[in-house]
């Protein structure tokens, strides 16, 4: 998930995915089609797991969408707010961040004033750095597969057990075979 929000990657599948399955499109608001491969399925159903973890830190705004990623501290617009809302302003929800900002402050339509009252007390983002992506469940920001196993699958306390499975000496079937 990490991979296919970020342009860093050089994986090919990664790539793959982002022209042949994206298409240009946002991530957060694409329809799981009836008939995908198995493992583009499950990416996509992991999103909403993830939605929460991946936190947008706005620079210029141009690279954070507006409506459905991740850069509010009560989360999404699109969770709160009906799309309409957008529509009805004159915008669509490929929206981006920058577009409400104005010589370094926010610029909204009248319009979007019930969006508006949540976003006014925001400092207006004045940099000229691009947006950073932020992985909220590792002290460092970036993506960790540690912190990521710990956060989705808690430990458990030991069982009495524990020992017959994880000998060392043990042959890897009998292992598999407990």
């Amino acid at each position: 998930m990490w991979d296919l929000l970020t342009d860093n990657s050089d994986r090919i599948w990664i790539k793959w995915c982002k022209v042949y399955l994206i298409k240009g499109r946002n991530l957060w608001s694409l329809d799981i089609p009836y008939s995908c491969s198995w493992s583009w399925r499950k990416l996509l159903q992991l999103r909403h797991p993830t939605w929460f973890i991946i936190k947008h830190q706005i620079c210029n705004g141009s690279s954070t969408n507006f409506w459905f990623d991740n850069w509010l501290p009560g989360g999404p617009l699109s969770l709160r707010f009906p799309s309409q809302l957008l529509f009805n302003a004159g915008y669509d929800t490929a929206t981006t961040v920058s577009c409400f900002i104005s010589n370094n402050y926010w610029s909204f339509p009248l319009s979007l004033s019930s969006v508006t009252s949540e976003l006014l007390p925001l400092p207006a983002p004045s940099s000229n750095e691009n947006d950073k992506l932020l992985w909220s469940i590792a002290p460092s920001g970036k993506f960790s597969l540690k912190h990521t196993s710990a956060y989705f699958s808690p430990s458990s306390p030991q069982v009495p057990w524990y020992n017959l499975v994880w000998w060392s000496p043990a042959i890897p079937r009998m292992k598999f075979n407990l």
